[in-house]
């Protein structure tokens, strides 16, 4: 299998979160290696930089639905959906990418931002 993208993480990782609770880093990227259904050389699979390319991919996919404003993390190393998360749950969207994130104000205030810069 090929290791799913940022975007391909982001429906995934809201549902798992949508009992509403905290939830570790590291239960999350577990839960993700089952629902991906991921081999042990693909989880340990390894970007230039020595990161763990999956787990630097949850990163991004968690990076960008907390600057949307649909997760955050209450503490340190934990995260958990919002309202506003649960509410996009339930109009069960097929995608979550990117373009998609602009139509939330503060995801697109740091895109355009970033395209400034």
């Amino acid at each position: 299998m090929t290791i799913p993208n940022s975007e391909d993480i982001m429906i995934p990782l809201l549902k798992f979160l949508k009992d509403g609770k905290n939830h570790r880093a590291a239960d999350i990227a577990n839960h993700l290696v089952s629902y991906f259904n991921l081999s042990e050389d693909e989880r340990k699979q390894r970007k230039k930089s020595g990161d763990r390319l999956f787990r630097n991919r949850i990163d991004w996919a968690r990076f960008y639905l907390r600057k949307a404003g649909l997760i955050m993390n209450p503490e340190k190393s934990q995260t958990k959906i919002t309202s506003e998360g649960l509410k996009l749950l339930k109009q069960n969207h097929k995608k979550i990418d990117r373009g998609f994130l602009l139509r939330y104000p503060k995801f697109a205030a740091i895109n355009n931002r970033r395209i400034r810069n």
